[in-house]
């Protein structure tokens, strides 16, 4: 006679990823893009662009740009791993069993979200010089300024899903648990 054992429920967060830490990612998110927008349309950092345009024209800017991402990367996972630790979503293959509350995270997570990041950073800034930097201007030039905050809003969350994709898969691979032998 064959029995069958009720399978019991897997931890909340066994799994690659959790809702909670989804959750957590998109909050952080959504206020660096807030945040992003805010400082961009302040002008506050337009004395730098502009010294920078000055000395070194379009590509002058590209260090400006490269380093002002990192910033708001780095001040994103932060948050995002704060977030995460608060709303319980911490990936037992990062905190083990009984650590989804930890604020806490593993090397090759970090190395999996920066390499993620980067890459994205990258291919965007590449399709900006050749495609959108034209297309703003244009868009800018016809009065048409919503477009372009419709269209700059748009990338900006396609990034951000694309970023957590490559994150996950990566951070899958970098942070596997290790076997250990009896």
């Amino acid at each position: 006679m064959t029995q069958f054992d009720a399978v019991g429920a897997a931890p909340k967060n066994a799994g690659i990823s959790n809702g909670r830490e989804i959750g957590a990612y998109a909050i952080a998110q959504a206020i660096k893009i807030v945040l992003t927008y805010l400082v961009s349309f302040s002008g506050l950092l337009s004395p730098l662009y502009l010294a920078a345009y000055k000395s070194g024209g379009a590509v002058g800017t590209v260090p400006i740009t490269l380093g002002v991402n990192i910033v708001w990367g780095t001040a994103a996972l932060l948050l995002f791993l704060a977030l995460r630790s608060a709303l319980g979503g911490v990936p037992t293959m990062i905190a083990g069993p009984g650590g989804e509350a930890a604020f806490t995270s593993r090397s090759g997570e970090i190395g999996a979200f920066v390499v993620a990041y980067l890459l994205v950073l990258v291919v965007v800034l590449v399709l900006n010089g050749m495609f959108l930097a034209p297309l703003y201007a244009s868009l800018a030039r016809g009065g048409q300024s919503q477009i372009v905050l419709a269209i700059g809003f748009s990338i900006a969350l396609v990034n951000v899903a694309i970023v957590y994709a490559i994150f996950i898969a990566l951070r899958a691979a970098f942070c596997r648990p290790t076997q250990t032998i009896p």
